[in-house]
């Protein structure tokens, strides 16, 4: 009956691991998100001086109840990898955020109507709700919108943004360059428009971005749109337009560079395209991966499983049943031992199956419930402590005073087969714990070096099971022959006292 709900036990255990290895995971490689965008529509002008003005029109969803809202815009034109990023004349290449009234803006629509909102700038060093500087004070090239409504927000609203970004275009010899990071934290877009608009005629203009771009160029305009883009994986999204040198009024000589610099962009952005086709065939792979791993665990799992149903079926003599012996004299161990060997936790019956034996061998007397202490002949040296355990240096001891406790202790701490063979569930669970902290630690880079995981996995299964399963061999054989004497013991009836004290031992008849 115990080995049954050790069995239970392990099975829960084992399923409750699983479930929460495939719930934790999907918890670890997806973070929650607080908001979509349905969509987003950005129309940049450009101005003769290179300024652009931007207007950003967001159908956004907010997906957790809130009542405020930040919107981070970059205004850094070069990126670090860039390839111009290390020329000296580029250092002053630097825009300017409008701070005019006038050339900024931020409102809120619910609907179509527009909800009123309190309004903060990080350039005005505003607070926010909490009491904090709008964007910190730390930020370079950086500006941060903020709004706050009295309304709860949640579900869909549509924001429009207006900014003013001063000598924005840089002037190559050879073209003039548009690079604008209009995103730089991960957020959820179903899709995005954006339209360029130039102040006078160019040829057709050359657009990038460090996602898939399909675009249009008519009438001094360049129509891009991007479907699906955006996923939690990535952390930015960058628009790079190289358009004719002549066609704007630049005068500041900080944005004009003197080196050709389109064969060099086109270069990098080439690049770039191959950098990202890589990381989507890594997304790929990283996805196979995951769900590699996910069906290696179920698999161990249930392995585990059928292991320890077996194990438990075949220690148990429900399958592969030993012969039922005809001799019960074949069982070399002790009352104790073999009873131990049956049952590694000793309980009650165990003592009382040994004072039984004692008694009929005429080392004590019992008068009811009251034990009298006559000698100890005929015993072993095992028994004989167990006897003087019993009565306490005393001539006599009720059963109800005996310290079970004290002697089970003797017993344990004595005995050869004190761990009977289990279904080995502990060493299961201790690999299974060091299979989940090592997944748990790869979390991040699931797809990296995982042959080394899997064979580390695997040595460690079968490593554990070869070696518990040899630790246990040599205990198998003195069990089954325990477990076929109850069997005999049980089938045969044996009227015969002195195999009395093993029937009450075992549980198969009480203590009378």
């Amino acid at each position: 009956m115990k080995n049954k709900r050790i069995l239970i036990i392990g099975i829960v255990i084992n399923i409750v691991l699983l479930l929460a290895f495939l719930i934790g995971t999907s918890f670890i490689t997806k973070e929650k998100l607080k908001e979509k965008v349905n969509s987003l529509d950005v129309e940049v002008d450009i101005t003769n001086d290179g300024t652009i003005l931007v207007t950003e029109d967001w159908d956004i969803e907010f997906l957790e109840e809130t009542n405020e809202y930040y919107r981070n815009i970059y205004y850094h034109k070069l990126e670090a990898t860039n390839p111009f990023i290390e020329a000296d004349e580029v250092n002053n290449n630097i825009a300017t955020f409008s701070t005019i009234p006038s050339t900024y803006e931020q409102k809120l629509f619910k609907d179509g109507k527009e909800i009123n909102i309190e309004k903060g700038y990080s350039f005005n060093h505003d607070l926010d709700r909490d009491g904090n500087i709008i964007g910190g004070i730390d930020r370079v090239n950086l500006e941060v919108f903020y709004f706050k409504s009295e309304e709860v927000l949640l579900g869909n609203y549509q924001i429009k943004y207006k900014y003013k970004l001063e000598q924005f275009v840089t002037h190559y010899l050879d073209c003039n360059e548009l690079s604008l990071l209009l995103i730089q934290e991960p957020i959820k877009i179903e899709k995005l428009n954006f339209s360029v608009n130039f102040p006078n005629p160019i040829s057709k203009p050359f657009a990038y971005s460090n996602q898939e771009l399909s675009s249009t160029f008519s009438e001094n305009s360049l129509n891009a749109s991007v479907t699906s883009f955006y996923s939690l994986d990535n952390d930015y999204f960058r628009l790079r337009v190289l358009f004719d040198k002549d066609s704007l009024a630049i005068s500041n000589p900080n944005h004009m560079m003197s080196f050709n610099a389109f064969n060099e962009l086109e270069s990098y952005e080439a690049r770039q395209q191959e950098i990202n086709k890589t990381k989507d065939l890594l997304s790929v792979d990283q996805a196979k991966t995951k769900t590699a791993v996910y069906i290696i665990n179920i698999v161990l799992v249930v392995l585990v499983i059928l292991i320890m149903i077996i194990t438990y079926l075949y220690f148990e003599n429900i399958i592969f049943r030993p012969k039922v012996i005809s001799k019960a004299t074949s069982i070399n161990e002790s009352l104790l031992d073999s009873s131990l060997i049956l049952d590694s936790f000793l309980k009650k019956r165990h003592f009382l199956g040994l004072i039984k034996k004692m008694e009929l061998n005429g080392n004590i007397v019992r008068e009811n419930n009251v034990l009298i202490y006559k000698n100890k002949d005929g015993l072993s040296v095992e028994e004989t402590k167990i006897l003087l355990g019993i009565f306490q240096k005393q001539k006599t001891v009720t059963l109800d005073k005996i310290d079970y406790l004290a002697l089970k202790k003797k017993v344990i701490d004595k005995a050869e087969y004190e761990d009977k063979p289990q279904l080995i569930l502990l060493n299961f669970l201790f690999i299974f714990i060091f299979y989940y902290i090592i997944i748990y630690r790869m979390k991040e880079k699931l797809a990296l070096d995982l042959i080394w995981t899997k064979a580390l996995i695997v040595v460690l299964f079968v490593t554990s099971l070869v070696f518990f399963i040899l630790l246990r061999f040599k205990k198998r054989k003195k069990y089954k022959e325990v477990k076929a004497f109850k069997n005999y013991l049980e089938e045969a009836k044996l009227k015969d006292d002195v195999y009395l004290p093993y029937y009450i031992s075992y549980g198969i008849i009480d203590f009378k």
